[in-house]
């Protein structure tokens, strides 16, 4: 009974089979490919989707980020009016 392993390395993607005898290194094949651009493909999504999570975050609240700045300018407006009296 044989196990498939796929990996990743430094500039290619490459099958290990596991036999009785051990692990024999294959050479990278199209399955091989395929899983590494399926990877990638992933990781870029999920970066992807976490821009998008903080920018309606971020979009969310620059309401609340606006009345809590246009509060502290008016109170310091208002200190300024009180100091030149």
């Amino acid at each position: 009974m044989s196990r498939i392993f796929y990996g990743i390395g430094k500039y290619k993607t490459f099958l290990t089979t596991e036999t009785s005898q051990g692990r024999v290194l294959s050479p990278p094949t199209k399955l091989a490919d395929e899983v590494s651009c399926n990877k990638r493909a992933q990781s870029f999504l999920e970066y992807a989707m976490l821009i998008v999570v903080i920018s309606a975050a971020l979009i969310a609240m620059s309401r609340y980020i606006q009345r809590a700045v246009n509060a502290r300018l008016k109170l310091i407006q208002l200190e300024l009016n009180e100091s030149k009296r």
